[in-house]
């Protein structure tokens, strides 16, 4: 069961944001730049999974993209599951 995250300008879910498009952008050999997170939800698992609604620019183009990430904080571990435009 998924929660909503209530405060999607928590340091915490910035920079799983941040970690998301920086991940992506390695990936996808893209320029993409953070802007915001407009909306995300988490669910607890062995970890936390962040599923995440992340406003970003390319160039001029602005779009919103869906971003899954797995954590373990106390593990200092994140992975990109998914990154997809929405």
């Amino acid at each position: 069961m998924s929660l909503p995250i209530k405060n999607v300008s928590a340091p915490e879910v910035i920079e799983t944001a941040q970690f998301a498009v920086a991940e992506h952008n390695k990936k996808a050999d893209s320029t993409l730049k953070f802007r915001s997170v407009v909306r995300g939800e988490y669910q607890v698992v062995a970890g936390m999974n962040y599923r995440l609604i992340i406003a970003a620019k390319d160039g001029g183009i602005a779009g919103k993209f869906e971003a899954v990430v797995y954590a373990r904080p106390w593990a200092h571990y994140k992975r990109l599951t998914s990154f997809t435009k929405v």
